[in-house]
């Protein structure tokens, strides 16, 4: 029950509230997290062994909010123990054999699966994306996107909402340059970008150039090759009649519209009440508001089988993105 879960607790909270779902267990190696989520969050059952709380509870769905060399493990142990739903938070693994047996799994045993690429489902890209084409900024020809972080852990987001912009079209190539830091070398503060960050080897600093098949190209920056003073998940759509802009997930507009217009940028916001745009739970792409929107597709998958924008299939699509950078590098 680390940062990233404590991003997901308040739409559950809700959702628990309106009767919709009960939050039954939560597992943590430290049993000082476990009592803590018992004692302020929810009256829940507490374990510190995984296997054991699958077992003795035999959840209907699992969220596993785990560092990244722990998903395809405990993802097929939640599936195998009757789970019909599982939540795994990107990116999907470490490599993309076990992003594929992953997918299969879930597929074969009918559970539904969907992956954190939650900003693809929010109103602001949601957005963008219509005012692109709507031709707003005429035709497309490059997308940059920039994020702290290392490229499997951070820019696979970054390579998710690429994908959104470009309906998930296949790309027709992929090339990546990446460098790192010696070891103990301490970027702004944090040296994990330099040995290994939930539990896999990461860079300091990656640059990946995308062509689609509609010959437009996306390019990212991750860590230290990102453009200085950028925002977290900063994405810009280029068209040859103007840009449209998201200044990261702090940005204080929703979007920035540079068009044919004189006078530089204009600020479009989607209509929501400026107590909805209150980040919740440290952010991550996504307040409560939406993050309820993505549990709601969520329990759809489980209880009407119906296809999602986040589920694994079309995760694994973007893992295989990811993974071609590693392989050009």
């Amino acid at each position: 029950y680390g940062g990233i879960a404590q991003s997901h607790k308040s739409a559950h909270l809700k959702f628990e509230a309106e009767g919709r779902e009960k939050l039954v267990a939560v597992c943590d190696i430290d049993p000082e997290r476990v009592r803590w989520v018992q004692e302020n969050v929810c009256a829940c059952k507490g374990y510190e062994d995984y296997e054991t709380m699958l077992r003795e509870v035999g959840p209907e769905a699992v969220i596993v909010a785990t560092p990244t060399a722990l998903h395809y493990e405990m993802v097929g142990q939640a599936v195998n123990a009757g789970a019909r739903g599982v939540y795994c938070e990107k990116p999907m693994t470490v490599d993309l054999e076990t992003a594929e047996k992953m997918v299969a799994l879930c597929a074969e045993k009918d559970v539904a699966l969907m992956v954190g690429h939650q900003r693809r489902v929010t109103p602001v890209y949601q957005e963008m994306k219509r005012l692109m084409k709507e031709g707003a900024i005429g035709k497309v020809y490059l997308i940059r996107a920039m994020c702290a972080g290392d490229f499997l852990s951070d820019g696979t987001h970054s390579v998710d909402s690429v994908r959104h912009f470009m309906d998930d079209q296949q790309p027709r190539w992929v090339m990546a340059s990446m460098f790192r830091l010696p070891l103990g070398t301490h970027v702004w503060g944090n040296n994990y970008f330099t040995g290994t960050r939930y539990g896999h080897s990461v860079e300091s600093g990656a640059q990946v150039m995308i062509e689609f098949e509609n010959g437009v190209r996306a390019e990212i920056l991750t860590g230290e090759l990102r453009l200085p003073h950028r925002g977290y998940q900063d994405i810009e759509i280029f068209g040859d009649k103007g840009r449209l802009w998201r200044a990261g997930d702090d940005a204080p507009q929703d979007i920035l519209l540079q068009d044919e217009q004189a006078g530089g940028f204009r600020t479009i916001n989607v209509g929501r009440p400026e107590a909805e745009r209150a980040l919740d739970g440290g952010g991550h792409g996504a307040n409560l508001m939406e993050r309820l929107v993505v549990v709601d597709g969520f329990w759809r998958m489980i209880e009407e089988k119906v296809s999602h924008p986040m589920e694994g299939r079309n995760a694994l699509k973007t893992q295989e993105i990811v993974m071609a950078a590693y392989e050009s590098v």
